[in-house]
């Protein structure tokens, strides 16, 4: 019974590696691979929700029906009411108490 020996690279892996484990050895791919879906992760709960905000936040809008693009006015409108105002000075005084204690 003749038992063959193989060669082993560095790190116990086996010298012959296909074209993917070749690429899995570059640090950098590697890297990006285990990145990669915490990025997704994030670009789904945290990145998008974020950008739809601020897309729906430029529109005239009633529930349920077809927004109408105004831009800034609805910031222009928040900066002339009166009440705007008077929670964002109440919310500057006492920025770490719950708004329900206020």
């Amino acid at each position: 019974m003749a038992v063959r020996s193989q060669s082993i690279a560095a790190g116990g892996a086996i010298a012959r590696q296909g074209p993917l484990g070749r690429l899995l050895e570059r640090e950098a791919i590697f890297s990006w691979l285990m990145l990669a879906p915490a990025l997704l992760f994030l670009l789904a709960f945290v990145a998008y929700p974020f950008i739809y905000g601020i897309y729906l936040s430029l529109q005239q809008r009633a529930v349920a029906q077809e927004g109408v693009f105004v831009g800034l006015d609805n910031y222009v409108d928040n900066l002339k009411n009166p009440i705007f105002w008077q929670v964002a000075r109440t919310r500057s005084s006492s920025p770490s108490r719950p708004p329900c204690l206020s």
